[in-house]
């Protein structure tokens, strides 16, 4: 009998751990989330933080730490609006040979102004239960370029002619839709927004020295010490009051997204994902971009110029936790959005993901 209430007992302890397991894990999942959306703009901002969501201060620094400890945060720091900052950005596309891939990637790299690139096109795991798109001749390695406005097109050029395999695909944004690289760690889909707004006007502004210098700090991470914008406002040469004012007017001009947590997506469970486009007629294309816009599997949507070698106009960037479930989601958007014909390109190899360098 002993026996028998000890495995009982036992067995409580088990389930009692368990449940206690689930609370942490949703609760770490609720921070994650809460960490990618933005920290508040305060001289404390890891204890406001942690006081909006029942924790203390030494809680959210120690779970950030372990984050970037087990290699599941990449970054965190501010995001900023490069357009705003005086920069252009383009979606850029050229055919790779596998002979041709060391000495290409080598020098995409190397480039200051390519922060993403990848190897796109059909993984192996969906060849034998669907239908494979004939992606042979479009293109298979595709980066993001940016360059300061008045310069940039000359950049370009003097790339295009250093890599020398060819004409490079340039597919520039016309309009965006969503920018919210947002995952919520437990389950496959990230979040949404059910509110999307208008984007911001752009305005050229002249930043002063201390300005770039604040930017360029921020640009990393942020010191992981209760009161970090006092160390960084002592970097930039300024007082901590003239920081948080400085940020908030940013923020509130659309110049500074947010100060917040990247994540590395396939550490948390976020393995797949893919390039989808389609070619929508000009009628339905911003109809049809917000309610891609406000999908939960969409991280970026954007309206991009139509070329004769790539006759796709609607952009949208999704996640899953598998191929299977990515091509899935593809065919879930297609459906909730009403649009045909459209092209799932996967991204089979990471070759370059960094932030962007402002003002060096």
């Amino acid at each position: 009998m002993r026996i028998c209430s000890e495995e009982k007992s036992t067995t409580k302890a088990q389930r009692h751990k368990i449940r206690l397991m689930r609370i942490y894990k949703s609760k770490e999942n609720e921070l994650l989330l809460a960490l990618q959306q933005g920290l508040p703009l305060e001289p404390r901002p890891f204890a406001k933080f942690a006081e909006m969501h029942g924790i203390s201060e030494m809680e959210i620094l120690t779970l950030i730490k372990g984050m970037f400890r087990k290699g599941t945060a990449r970054r965190l720091g501010g995001i900023f609006d490069s357009r705003h900052l005086g920069y252009r950005s383009a979606l850029c596309a050229v055919s790779l040979d596998k002979t041709q891939e060391d000495k290409v990637v080598s020098k995409i790299r190397s480039h200051s102004g390519i922060t993403h690139c990848y190897l796109r096109g059909w993984p192996k795991e969906l060849r034998s239960d669907t239908a494979s798109p004939d992606t042979s001749k479009i293109p298979n390695l595709w980066f993001t370029f940016t360059e300061r406005d008045e310069v940039f097109d000359r950049s370009l050029k003097c790339f295009e002619k250093a890599l020398d395999i060819g004409r490079i695909l340039v597919l520039p944004s016309k309009r965006k839709f969503k920018v919210e690289v947002i995952f919520f760690s437990g389950q496959e889909n990230n979040i949404s927004r059910s509110n999307l707004p208008e984007e911001a006007k752009i305005n050229k502004i002249k930043f002063c020295p201390t300005d770039k210098k604040l930017i360029r700090i921020l640009e990393g991470d942020i010191p992981l010490v209760p009161k970090p914008f006092s160390r960084i406002a002592m970097k930039a040469g300024i007082s901590e009051k003239e920081l948080l004012e400085k940020l908030r007017t940013w923020k509130k001009n659309g110049i500074l997204r947010r100060l917040a947590l990247i994540v590395r997506h396939q550490k948390i469970g976020f393995k797949a994902n893919a390039m989808c486009v389609w070619n929508v007629p000009r009628g339905r294309i911003a109809s049809a971009g917000r309610k891609l816009a406000g999908l939960s599997h969409v991280t970026h949507c954007y309206e991009r110029t139509r070329t004769p070698e790539f006759p796709y106009n609607l952009y949208a960037m999704t996640y899953a936790e598998s191929w299977r479930n990515l091509r899935k989601t593809f065919l879930e958007l297609s459906r909730k959005t009403g649009l045909r014909d459209g092209l799932m390109l996967c991204s089979l190899k990471e070759f370059k993901k960094t932030s962007p360098k402002y003002f060096n």
